[in-house]
């Protein structure tokens, strides 16, 4: 388990918006060299912040997990119901 790399990826999700669009459209791509389980990796790409918690990473990194949607995508794009 590593929690210094899921921290890591959301961090540099919430950060970079070219890499937030590969983990969006590519996540092997995207998630190529960080050393994730199977329930690391599904946690990550499906944003469970409850999850990612139990898996020891900080409160105050996952909820960067739930505004990592691309620009005109995700709950909060202009169009969704809200």
């Amino acid at each position: 388990m590593s929690q210094q790399a899921l921290a890591s990826i959301i961090e540099r999700a919430s950060m970079d918006e070219a890499y937030r669009l590969e983990l969006q459209r590519a996540p092997d791509a995207a998630l190529q060299g960080y050393d994730l389980t199977a329930d690391e990796r599904t946690a990550l790409l499906n944003r469970d912040v409850a999850r990612l918690e139990s898996l020891g990473v900080d409160p105050r990194i996952t909820k960067q997990a739930i505004y990592i949607d691309p620009p005109g995508m995700g709950p909060f794009a202009p169009g969704q119901p809200g």
